[in-house]
């Protein structure tokens, strides 16, 4: 639904009317600042951009080269005004949070994402304090009140997060609490994400990130183009569960075989 403004040409009744019309959006629909606005938004900006550079200076939220890269894709890809849903794969350890944080410095360094800082969100479906511990110690203090877990998404989330426009929000672990009936599932239809049309007209991106991508809350929907899914290369160095366990095989075949030679 678009409101146009009309101007009525009588000059007995110089008054402005509206008129509604049904247009289906096929991109999201950017709203613009005043030039005031535009000056605030850019010192919060440069304030959590600070905040983000004197974290990885102390070595509490370093951005590695394959988080940075990662973030880069989501960025660039949000240029195309069609997608409202990015689903990031990657493997469990590799560093989603660090990827988050990249993600929020490089969308705020780019020119063309004018966004209030109080429309960025962090959430998930896990009910986790340690989680929510961890992924504010990352954040920059702008961003840490808008952390939210599984206990607070259907109260003080939604109320926080309705009737908003040009929002960003980043969810953690997708497939916990997604399906139908389940909190993360509630939380989205209470705050209209299931309604592409609301997401388009007010600039809603969502990003996801997940190592389990089976499942989740978006494959309730046919997303199409307005849905994309990038898969997170681990960085150097980098041991799954499974070279472990792999590791552990080796090690306890080599003790066998040891064993075996000096019986």
């Amino acid at each position: 639904m678009i409101i146009i403004s009309i101007l009525n040409n009588n000059h007995k009744n110089n008054n402005r009317h509206t008129m509604e019309i049904n247009v289906e959006l096929t991109k999201r629909i950017r709203i613009d600042y005043d030039v005031t606005e535009q000056m605030v938004l850019k010192k919060s900006k440069n304030i959590v951009l600070l905040e983000i550079d004197n974290k990885k200076l102390k070595g509490e939220s370093i951005i590695y080269d394959n988080q940075e890269e990662c973030s880069l894709s989501i960025v660039s890809n949000l240029h195309n005004k069609k997608l409202i849903n990015i689903m990031i794969v990657a493997l469990t350890q590799s560093g989603k949070t660090g990827t988050m944080s990249g993600l929020i410095k490089i969308y705020l360094n780019d020119t063309t994402n004018l966004i209030p800082i109080k429309n960025i969100y962090i959430i998930t479906g896990l009910s986790s304090r340690e989680w929510v511990e961890q992924t504010i110690n990352r954040m920059p203090k702008s961003i840490q009140e808008r952390v939210f877990h599984r206990d607070n998404l259907t109260n003080k989330f939604v109320d926080n997060i309705k009737n908003k426009k040009n929002v960003l929000v980043i969810i953690d672990e997708i497939q916990i609490a997604a399906k139908e009936n389940q909190t993360l599932y509630k939380a989205f239809s209470e705050a209209g994400f299931y309604n592409k049309q609301n997401l388009l007209k007010n600039n809603i991106k969502i990003i996801e990130f997940t190592a389990t991508p089976d499942g989740t809350i978006y494959d309730l929907m046919n997303w199409g183009e307005n849905a994309l899914k990038i898969k997170m290369e681990p960085g150097q160095g980098y041991t799954s569960c499974f070279d472990l366990k792999i590791k552990d095989v080796f090690f306890n075949i080599r003790i066998y075989v040891d064993v075996i030679k000096n019986w």
